[in-house]
């Protein structure tokens, strides 16, 4: 495991030892895998349990699937302290962290996963993440803020690059993949909308606005998973002084 595997754990966060014989008799029992997931367990600063996350819902757990088909039944993206991963894979396929983005994991499992041939869900959570309410996504430091969302900007491009690479290859698969850009440039923007009162002061949605004009999605193009965001972007979200 320990020359093969590869795994991390937050300086701030715990993993549970009495677990980790499980994740070693996981990892004995499915031979060879790229990736074997496990599940995180939020608990308050006093150590008060919360909820789980990485809990991957839409995935059938506990069998092998290839990483193609952990992204076409709804992978999401999370950290990378979720997933065991072989060494290799993050150098066969020359995938590593973007540095200096907020949310490094979500951008490099996404990434990685595609590449992947044998992936098993677990049912394991050896994981205690200590949940910080003061963490950087909710500051309201403007600085902060417009990083923070930049960092958003930054990830739909890259689903974007990578839907693309899989254009003609794998039109399904890119469809999925454009279809959660999609989903999280939506979510970027409605956040604008909603907090165009407390942000717009703050000069952070002009700033964001701008951002995603430079990098040609706003207004926003193409087809969403629904009629009613459809339709909300249409009426609202595409309306820039709606937003600012």
């Amino acid at each position: 495991m320990a020359k093969k595997n590869t795994s991390g754990v937050d300086a701030d966060n715990i993993l549970t030892s009495e677990l980790l014989p499980k994740i070693i008799e996981t990892l004995d029992e499915y031979k060879n895998l790229d990736f074997l997931a496990i599940q995180l367990q939020n608990v308050t600063e006093e150590g008060r349990y919360l909820d789980v996350e990485c809990s991957q819902p839409t995935l059938e757990h506990n069998k092998v699937l290839s990483g193609f088909e952990a992204v076409l039944s709804g992978y999401n993206p999370s950290s990378i302290c979720a997933l065991i991963t072989k060494k290799q894979l993050f150098i066969d396929n020359n995938i590593f962290f973007v540095k200096g983005i907020t949310h490094q994991d979500v951008e490099l499992t996404y990434r990685l996963m595609p590449c992947a041939t044998n992936v098993v869900f677990s049912d394991i959570i050896p994981y205690l993440y200590i949940y910080h309410p003061n963490s950087t996504s909710k500051s309201m430091v403007p600085e902060k803020k417009i990083k923070y969302i930049k960092d958003d900007i930054y990830i739909i491009n890259s689903f974007r690059r990578l839907a693309l690479s899989f254009k003609d290859i794998n039109p399904q698969l890119y469809s999925v993949i454009f279809n959660r850009s999609q989903n999280v440039l939506f979510g970027l923007v409605y956040s604008l909308y909603k907090n165009k009162k407390e942000w717009g002061k703050l000069g952070i949605n002009s700033v964001i606005i701008g951002e995603l004009k430079k990098e040609q999605l706003y207004p926003m193009k193409g087809g969403f998973d629904s009629l009613k965001k459809t339709l909300f972007v249409k009426l609202f979200l595409n309306i820039p002084c709606l937003i600012k």
